[in-house]
């Protein structure tokens, strides 16, 4: 199912979009409508079931301490192709918790980016 998920990626209308002027900056290349209205295929759909389903929210609550029985799921599609960024930010205050999905597969070493996890906006302190 997950290399299903990955090879049907594609079939998201992703445009490159840059962003320079506001706290967040980045340039990516995102869906720019809801995903959960237009799921290419049964896998798609099987995934946003089970990431919906009380078990899953009631795991996640267990990892995080935070309490998501009456949160809203929100799914967003992105791409970051060669030369693409997302520079260091601290999340919307509404969002109780981030989980993010990386659909690549074996590239080569050219081909990866890099991820630091940061305790503050400051991207020379890497937690």
């Amino acid at each position: 199912m997950a290399q299903r998920i990955a090879e049907t990626f594609g079939q998201f209308d992703v445009k490159l979009f840059e962003e320079n002027q506001r706290a967040k900056t980045y340039r990516c290349a995102p869906d720019r409508s809801k995903v959960s209205d237009r799921l290419p295929t049964a896998e798609w759909e099987m995934l946003i079931q089970a990431l919906s389903s009380p078990e899953y929210q009631r795991g996640v609550s267990d990892l995080t301490g935070v309490p998501l029985d009456q949160a809203r799921l929100a799914v967003d599609a992105w791409e970051y192709r060669i030369g693409d960024w997302l520079a260091p930010q601290v999340d919307k205050a509404e969002k109780l918790v981030t989980q993010i999905f990386y659909l690549t597969g074996c590239g080569v070493a050219q081909d990866s980016g890099r991820l630091l996890i940061l305790g503050t906006p400051d991207a020379a302190k890497p937690t």
